[in-house]
C-alpha cells in the first residue's frame, strides 16, 4: 500500500532480501557437458547428466530443465548450482560499487569486501561467471537480489498507534507499493520489548512484526508471519486459556489434561512460524523506542 501525500514520514527500514531462484540444494553442481546438457553432482558423489531439451522426471512429476539468468539450473522446485569447485558456506552479494563484492558466510557475517583486481592470497580476485568470483582459492557464488521490503511509518495515529505500510518493491512490478500490508505501529512500551506491526485480518488484530532496534541505532532486528499464522495463534491461545481454565476447576494439573497439552503443541508449532531477518533504518530511529525516549516526536501516538 502506499501512504498518501498529506501523511508525513516518522521512520523508515529497508530489508534488501537476496536469494537464489528455487530450493537451492546444497553441495550440488551442475557442470555443462556439451550440446545443452549438464552433469549434475550430488552432495553423496553421485551423479545424473540431464538436458534442457528433454523432461526430467523427480518424485513430484517431470520438469524441463531450465537455465536461468542467475547461473542456476532449475528442475521442478529445486535448484543447482552451475560451476564446479563451489564453496558452498560462503556467498557473495554485488554492491553498487563498480566490480565490488560482500562476502558472507553462512550465519551472515561480513567477511569483507573485494573488489575485481584486488589480490588476495597472491591471486587477484576475479569473476569466473557472472554468478561465480574468485577470491584466494575459493570459489564463492554471487547470490542475486530479488527483491526490498520496506517498512513505512507515518506520523499519522491510528488506532492505538500510527499508520503504517510494509511493501514488497520488486524490480519492473507496476504493483510495488501498491499490494502491500496496511497497519498500524505500535510503539515499544517498556525497554526490551519490541515495537510492533499489527494488522487486521479477518475482523480480528494480529501482530504480523515485531522490531528490536539494534545498539548501534542503524538496524532493526525483526520477526514476522503471515496474518493467516497470527489469527491461528491468537485462535489457539484463546483455546488454551479455556482448556487451563478447565482443567482447574475440575483439580486438574493442566500439563495432565490432555486436550490442554494437545492444544499447546499445536500453539507451539504455530508459533514456529515467525521468520526472522534485518533491517537498514534510514529514518526515524527513536520510533522504535519507548514512547518517551524519542528526541522530536515526544507524544502518545
Amino acid at each position: 500500500m502506499v501512504a498518501k501525500s498529506k501523511d508525513s514520514l516518522a521512520a523508515k527500514a529497508i530489508q534488501m532480501v537476496y536469494e537464489f531462484p528455487g530450493n537451492l540444494q546444497k553441495g550440488w553442481e551442475a557442470e555443462p557437458s556439451g550440446d545443452d546438457k549438464y552433469v549434475i553432482y550430488r552432495r553423496d558423489g553421485t551423479t545424473r547428466e540431464v538436458s534442457i531439451h528433454t523432461p526430467v522426471r523427480t518424485m513430484k512429476g517431470d520438469f524441463m530443465p531450465i537455465k536461468d539468468d542467475f547461473g542456476v539450473l532449475i528442475i521442478g522446485e529445486w535448484s543447482v548450482l552451475i560451476g564446479r569447485g563451489i564453496n558452498h558456506n560462503l556467498h557473495a552479494r554485488k554492491l553498487i560499487k563498480d566490480n565490488t563484492y560482500l562476502v558472507l558466510d553462512e550465519k551472515m557475517t561480513q567477511l569483507g569486501r573485494y573488489t575485481i583486481g584486488d589480490k588476495v592470497e597472491g591471486s587477484p580476485v576475479s569473476l569466473v561467471s557472472g554468478h561465480l568470483i574468485k577470491v584466494g582459492e575459493n570459489v564463492i557464488p554471487v547470490m542475486p537480489k530479488k527483491h526490498d521490503v520496506t517498512l513505512m511509518v507515518m506520523k499519522t495515529p491510528k488506532e492505538d498507534g500510527l499508520k503504517a505500510f510494509i511493501n514488497i518493491i520488486e524490480k519492473g512490478n507496476a504493483m510495488n507499493r501498491r499490494d502491500g500490508a496496511r497497519g498500524v505501529f505500535i510503539r515499544p512500551r517498556a525497554e526490551g520489548e519490541p515495537a510492533q506491526f499489527v494488522e487486521t485480518y479477518a475482523g480480528q488484530r494480529v501482530v504480523t512484526a515485531k522490531f528490536w532496534l539494534e545498539k548501534n541505532e542503524g538496524k532493526v532486528t525483526y520477526s514476522y508471519r503471515t496474518a493467516e499464522s497470527a489469527l491461528k495463534s491468537n485462535i489457539l491461545t484463546k483455546q488454551l486459556q479455556e482448556s487451563r481454565e478447565v482443567a482447574i476447576y475440575a483439580g486438574i494439573d493442566p500439563e495432565d489434561y490432555h486436550e490442554y497439552v494437545e492444544i499447546s503443541q499445536k500453539l507451539e508449532r504455530e508459533n514456529s512460524s515467525w521468520r526472522k531477518a534485518g533491517m537498514a533504518v534510514s529514518v526515524g530511529a527513536d520510533f522504535f523506542k519507548p514512547i518517551g525516549n524519542d528526541k522530536d516526536f515526544n507524544r502518545e501516538p
